[in-house]
């Protein structure tokens, strides 16, 4: 995610306008039926891996009985969050890099890793599944942008032409090749989006969850098509 170099402008960025504000919020319509599904009016536990400005809280805390913990190590965003929210006695948060807490994780009925995961390295993430996988929850739910195919084509193409600064990490030449899925002609996935493959992604959760595929505009859109990717988890029985 594209932010300034005081990480202040996430709220800006994903309003920018109509389009970037309907497809980040595609994930939260995704949310909120699973929570309806799975959840109703029943009080539950939240856990948001990489909280953010904890718009999940801001989104749902009037629809939904929950307890809300977040993790986010930005200064800004807890500052912020400590602020405004803090005064809520179902709401807390945490000034933490995940890395720090990963082995103390407690359970907790629904976790959250929303827009994260592309933005940890692959040992950690990969411990940071596991770690979930050992510890008590109902629902796992990850989105994380959808970086190859015809997907980044139009998402990196079609930022530059309503100057939304989406695409900052390509070049022309690695736009193509992550349309055309060479990713061997991209530099190696560390942090950010370039070369995340959310199928990866899906491979390593498979191993240790049952896992729903989702996409956008209510799971209409072709996964090759679909700007991001969701992940609804709930543990395999050989891993509890």
């Amino acid at each position: 995610m594209f932010l300034d170099k005081n990480n202040k402008n996430l709220e800006n960025f994903t309003n920018f306008n109509f389009i970037t504000k309907f497809l980040h919020n595609n994930k939260y319509i995704l949310l909120e039926k699973m929570l309806k599904e799975n959840f109703a009016k029943s009080h539950f536990t939240v856990l948001d891996i990489g909280s953010g400005l904890s718009e999940f809280y801001r989104k749902f805390n009037h629809k939904f009985n929950f307890n809300y913990l977040g993790i986010e190590k930005n200064l800004n965003f807890f500052n912020t969050c400590k602020n405004k929210l803090s005064i809520n006695k179902n709401y807390d948060v945490i000034l933490s890099d995940i890395e720090n807490v990963v082995d103390n994780l407690e359970g907790k009925d629904l976790i959250l890793c929303l827009d994260i995961l592309e933005h940890i390295d692959f040992n950690l993430r990969k411990k940071l599944i596991v770690k979930i996988s050992q510890i008590k929850f109902k629902k796992l739910f990850i989105n994380v942008p959808n970086e190859f195919g015809p997907a980044i084509f139009i998402k990196n193409f079609g930022s530059r032409l309503i100057n939304y600064k989406r695409d900052f990490e390509y070049t022309f030449l690695e736009t193509l090749y992550a349309t055309f899925y060479m990713s061997h002609k991209l530099p190696p996935h560390e942090n950010k989006h370039k070369n995340f493959y959310w199928k990866d992604l899906q491979n390593l959760l498979n191993i240790y969850f049952n896992v729903e595929v989702k996409t956008n505009i209510n799971n209409l859109l072709p996964k090759h098509f679909s700007p991001t990717i969701s992940f609804i988890c709930t543990k395999n029985v050989s891993s509890d």
